[in-house]
């Protein structure tokens, strides 16, 4: 072994001993990265790859978040990482979901808002989601329906059906966010919801609200009132 690739892995033990000893939390998120990156580059300069990433993307979870194209990019990511990369995004997403109380009640606005936002990788990409719940609004679990906004059909009623028939949920939320504006509903927001409504009733499955979120913001229509006629 050469002397550079003695100092090489002699750098990676050292970190992964510092990890085993103080935790994640004394790392930067560059160095986080990196060590990430061993797995799929066992012998290149993972400290200079992530900083390429962090510099481009500006944070951890927007690289994470980031598209294969976007990350290929990058000076030295190949297909290979960046599809590794966007798995890691994923695992990430769904341990979120997973470690959730999977019997966790979301029988309130406030609890629906409180779970909503951590559906929100990236929150400055604009996408939707369906929450599953049972007939005591227990969480089942959620999935991404859309990466658009409402006026451009992402509140597809095949996905949202399809999603809810899956999970046997007959009690479901539509949840969207705004990246920039507020939590207000816009008029496409409003008309996508009411097809979906009446689409619903029709197999028997509840729309228990529809939420949308923009920052710490959140708007929900039940309790604006819209669709009285529906939610009483």
């Amino acid at each position: 072994m050469s002397k550079k690739s003695e100092l090489h892995q002699g750098h990676r033990k050292r970190m992964l001993d510092k990890f085993l000893a103080q935790g994640i939390g004394c790392f930067e998120e560059h160095e986080i990265l990196e060590i990430l990156l061993y797995s799929i580059f066992s012998r290149c300069n993972t400290n200079e790859i992530s900083h390429k990433l962090i510099d481009k993307f500006g944070s951890l979870s927007n690289v994470l978040s980031a598209s294969k194209d976007d990350l290929m990019t990058i000076s030295g990511i190949g297909e290979n990482a960046a599809a590794f990369i966007c798995f890691l995004g994923e695992f990430v997403s769904k341990y979120r979901e997973d470690a959730l109380d999977k019997r966790r009640r979301l029988n309130s606005p406030e609890k629906l808002a409180e779970y909503a936002k951590t559906l929100f990788v990236n929150p400055l990409e604009e996408s939707a989601y369906v929450i599953m719940l049972d007939k005591s609004l227990y969480l089942i679990g959620s999935e991404k329906i859309s990466d658009s906004a409402p006026d451009s059909s992402c509140f597809n009623a095949k996905n949202v059906i399809g999603a809810a028939i899956a999970r046997k949920s007959n009690n479901i939320v539509l949840v969207h966010n705004h990246p920039v504006g507020t939590a207000n509903f816009s008029s496409a927001d409003v008309s996508a919801t009411r097809r979906l409504v009446n689409l619903l009733k029709e197999l028997d499955i509840e729309l228990n609200d529809h939420i949308v979120i923009s920052g710490d913001s959140v708007g929900s229509m039940r309790s604006a009132g819209v669709f009285s006629e529906y939610w009483g």
